[in-house]
């Protein structure tokens, strides 16, 4: 699984501690959050989790290493759902499913998003605990048009 924006580690770190059996790689761009985070996954290891952080662009983790890689991503204050969809779904292999953070008072920010054209389906949201989730499935092979390269 894999945690795209990483940041402060949430969502990441907590599903790494709570479901320990499953390898989570958290992905963040940021050197500054990147250290921080390699901090934490390392004394989660004392306890046998396993956290990779790696730190390197979404954008270019979607046409190389981490292309279809996945079979859950999940993300939180990442970008817009457009954004999310296009770079998050890129790591997904076909089949995985995207779970998105949701602003409790946007419940309708996915209505406009083509994710037929990305090759992903909307499995709808869900409420937990007073969080919303977004959830999106990868039902069809990645374009290799997608996912587009960062302006420069």
């Amino acid at each position: 699984m894999a945690d795209i924006g990483s940041g402060a580690g949430v969502p990441g770190l907590v599903l790494a501690v709570e479901l320990p059996e499953v390898a989570v790689t958290l992905i963040e761009r940021r050197e500054g959050r990147t250290t921080w985070l390699e901090e934490a996954a390392a004394a989660l290891a004392q306890d046998g989790v396993v956290v990779e952080v790696c730190g390197a662009d979404v954008y270019d983790l979607g046409h190389g290493a981490g292309r279809e890689q996945f079979h859950l991503v999940t993300a939180r204050a990442f970008g817009s759902p457009a954004v999310t969809a296009e770079l998050g779904g890129a790591l997904l292999r076909v089949g995985g499913v995207l779970v998105v953070s949701e602003p409790p008072d946007q419940p309708d920010r996915w209505q406009t998003v083509d994710l037929v054209g990305l090759g992903l389906t909307d499995q709808g949201a869900m409420d937990c605990d007073g969080v919303r989730f977004h959830l999106v499935r990868r039902a069809t092979a990645l374009d290799p048009s997608r996912p587009r390269r960062r302006p420069r």
